[in-house]
């Protein structure tokens, strides 16, 4: 038989079957449009929330009508009023998917993601927030995590201050969310990073380093107070601009409300404008008088001061140097890893490679992520 041409006679089809294919084909249609109108909120970790709505949101996040609130990087999807729901798909879109992206990549250590992704999004709120506190902390600390992958540390100082003082007026809600990712609350409060030590290697971005934190404190982005005026004193004694930096030293040394730890970091700042400037009995002499009353990242600083400028031989440099890592290792990681690479190299000028490689072993051994691990790795291929 051709099934394709054969016709087969109509029979009359019951009247209650059609009642009954008209009653699904409307109950098909109510349950679609009752998933659609469905208030049921979906998180990204799948969890299904179905006993509140979205009562209220914006650029901030969201508040549930059973008085919880959601961070917009929480959120997978959830329907509201029609008037509205073009404008919360946007917020998962431009906040609630970077925020997700960039604290994933954070939380996985990702200094290299997290940069790039972080630097596509930096530009827009370094001079002007968004409306969204927690997406721009988590875009400054992505670019300040990068910029330190890459061995740019005078280039981290501004987004590091920038979240600094992000961080500060950031509500529980966010500090919840952000959680393992603030800031420690002395580098906060101090405006310097124990991952950024005034001291710079990267001579290339120190210029624009210094332009462009002027630039923001022009515009009021950042305030000119403590710790940016000491990074600034420091940048000053990179480019050898003695006057600046010790017209900043001065300034801030008459102010009121000066703390003794910006105080030690002005000191360590002076010894080092001494050292850069070949004025190597003030510098001694400063070290004598003041390295008792130092601690934390000040008493680090001169050791590694006094292993890379000291004139007294390769075996006390040698020792300042590996004091650093020793003692300071574990608080100031970029640090202890650029003092153990230089003590290699200052082994291995002195012809003994054995002794530089079991050196670059343990750089490679306790910082391996940090940029002067990555370079020693680079080097032993």
């Amino acid at each position: 038989m051709d099934f394709h041409n054969a016709r087969a006679p109509l029979k009359s089809v019951p009247t209650c079957l059609v009642l009954l294919l008209l009653w699904l084909c409307d109950l098909t249609i109510a349950h679609a449009q009752s998933i659609q109108n469905d208030s049921t909120i979906v998180l990204r970790n799948l969890t299904t929330i179905r006993d509140a709505k979205v009562s209220e949101f914006d650029a901030a996040g969201l508040l549930l009508t059973n008085g919880d609130r959601l961070q917009w990087d929480e959120v997978l999807s959830a329907t509201v009023s029609k008037d509205r729901q073009a404008e919360f798909n946007e917020y998962l879109i431009s906040v609630g998917e970077p925020l997700f992206r960039l604290k994933t990549r954070l939380r996985n250590k990702d200094g290299s993601g997290a940069g790039e992704l972080g630097e596509t999004l930096y530009e827009p709120i370094r001079t002007r927030p968004s409306p969204n506190q927690e997406l721009d902390f988590a875009i400054c600390s992505a670019v300040m995590r990068g910029r330190l992958f890459k061995g740019n540390r005078a280039g981290a100082v501004e987004p590091f201050l920038l979240a600094a003082s992000i961080q500060q007026k950031l509500n529980d809600a966010s500090k919840k969310s952000l959680d393992d990712l603030l800031l420690p609350a002395v580098d906060v409060e101090n405006q310097i990073s124990n991952q950024i030590i005034p001291h710079w290697l990267d001579t290339n971005s120190i210029a624009a380093a210094n332009d462009s934190l002027r630039e923001l404190i022009e515009i009021g982005r950042i305030q000119n107070v403590r710790g940016v005026a000491v990074y600034l004193a420091s940048l000053a004694v990179a480019r050898k601009d003695y006057s600046e930096s010790d017209r900043l030293i001065s300034k801030l040394r008459g102010k009121n409300d000066l703390t003794s730890s910006l105080d030690h970091w002005l000191t360590v700042i002076e010894i080092e404008r001494y050292f850069v400037a070949n004025e190597h009995p003030r510098a001694d002499q400063l070290v004598k008088q003041s390295f008792h009353r130092l601690s934390g990242g000040p008493r680090a600083l001169v050791f590694y001061l006094r292993g890379t400028y000291a004139t007294d031989g390769p075996e006390k440099q040698l020792l300042s140097l590996l004091t650093v890592p020793a003692v300071f290792g574990e608080r100031f990681p970029n640090l202890s890893a650029t003092a153990l690479y230089r003590a290699s190299r200052l082994v291995e000028k002195q012809g003994i490679s054995k002794d530089a490689r079991i050196l670059r072993n343990e750089l490679l051994r306790r910082y391996p992520n940090t940029y002067h691990g990555r370079m020693a790795r680079n080097e032993q291929n």
